[in-house]
């Protein structure tokens, strides 16, 4: 990193900060990918292989890993104005998705239960 001072004015070398706006636009691109269709698939598909019986827990770990990563992703969020659209809006709509994924999970454990009835 190069360090500049002219008149007590430190200046950062301006390809890092290039660099940290680009990880930063990146990080922001996939949080919908992550928050909407990432978490709560994998919290549903985890539950479904591991232990079918506490499927109904994968929304809520679906919506702890997207405060976690949104609030270690966009700080701002627990003090600016609009931080009020993420936990009036956001959070409720991942919910209603990992719900849904859960749902559909429950529907294929069904069918499958009562597959290997049958073929006994």
């Amino acid at each position: 990193m190069k360090v500049e001072t002219e008149c007590g004015i430190i200046t950062a070398n301006k390809n890092l900060i290039n660099a940290i706006n680009y990880i930063q636009e990146v990080l922001m691109d996939s949080w919908q990918a992550l928050v909407f269709f990432i978490f709560p698939m994998a919290s549903v598909l985890l539950m479904f292989f591991l232990k079918r019986k506490i499927l109904w827990i994968s929304p809520i770990i679906s919506t702890a890993l997207s405060v976690i990563y949104s609030i270690l992703v966009i700080p701002s969020i627990l003090t600016v104005a609009e931080s009020s659209i993420f936990w009036a809006i956001t959070i409720p709509l991942q919910l209603a998705i990992a719900i849904s994924f859960t749902v559909v999970a429950y529907f294929i454990s069904w069918l499958l239960k009562k597959r290997a009835l049958r073929n006994k």
